[in-house]
């Protein structure tokens, strides 16, 4: 059983949409072009972050869901940081496709994906309906939990 975070969506919202304004992909060019690009990228946003069950507290940091439904006109393309962490993502909606740093195609993932550490940028085309569930991990835990 896992516990909402009472309180915080509007925050975890916020925090969303400020991270989509620094690594929106190749649209950058000032605040006030991301903003208008943004409002136009995205139709709706819900975030919502979970406390994992107590028997799993050693090893998830937390469990979230991410629901961003994007307007038909633009590509859906964002840039997605240099992670220090270890991740399960679970596709729900629109699977993902990846495009690495100095690649030119973009890669259709499969629906559930295991993120490692990560040393470099890479835009996700998200898809129109991106709904996604996010198991991040202590340091460690993924591999004290699987093997």
């Amino acid at each position: 059983m896992t516990c909402r975070i009472p309180g915080h969506e509007e925050k975890i919202k916020a925090h969303f949409y400020q991270l989509l304004k620094l690594f929106f992909a190749n649209k950058v060019y000032g605040e006030q072009e991301v903003i208008k690009n943004l409002s136009g990228l995205i139709k709706s946003l819900q975030t919502k972050f979970y406390i994992p069950h107590v028997l799993l507290q050693e090893f998830v940091n937390c469990i979230m869901v991410v629901h961003a439904e994007m307007n038909a006109d633009d590509p859906a393309v964002v840039c997605y940081p240099p992670t220090p962490q270890h991740s399960l993502f679970f596709y729900i909606n629109d699977r993902i496709k990846v495009q690495k740093e100095g690649e030119s195609d973009f890669i259709l993932q499969p629906r559930s994906v295991v993120v490692g550490l990560q040393s470099s940028t890479v835009s996700l085309d998200i898809g129109r309906s991106h709904k996604a569930v996010r198991v991040g991990f202590h340091p460690g835990g993924m591999y004290r939990l699987l093997g």
